[in-house]
This record gives structure tokens, sequence and C-alpha cells, in this order.
């Protein structure tokens, strides 16, 4: 029962503490992907944390974003 989450969760955007949008996600794994831009240099682009920008790009979190 402790990792059954609830399905009141707001996720992405509709958060109150999210400091990206789901547009960002895609244009930073696009960056990632077709680009070869470094994490590091993505999280400054977007004043984000390395951490925050890591977990995005690599599906840790704003899972439900998915390229078409």
């Amino acid at each position: 029962m402790g990792n059954q989450r609830s399905f009141n969760v707001r996720r992405g955007e509709s958060h109150h503490s999210a400091t990206l949008t789901e547009s960002d996600v895609k244009q930073m794994r696009n960056l990632k992907e077709d680009y070869g831009l470094c994490v590091k240099c993505i999280s400054k682009l977007y004043d984000i944390s390395y951490p925050t920008a890591w977990d995005a790009i690599n599906y840790k979190t704003w899972k439900h974003v998915r390229d078409p």
C-alpha cells in the first residue's frame, strides 16, 4: 500500500511547484537527443538545477510527457 499513488495527485504543469512546462520538457529532451547538448548546459538554459533537468530528460519525472 505504500507504493500506491493517489489519483488526485497533480502532475506536470498543474502541480503548484512546477518550474517547467510540457513544452519545456519536450524541448529539453530534443536538445539532448538531437543536438547532443549536455544536461548541465540545458539546466543553465532553463535556469533549473542539474538534477531537475536530468530527471526530466531521463523520464524519472515528467513520465507522462512523451515525444511523438
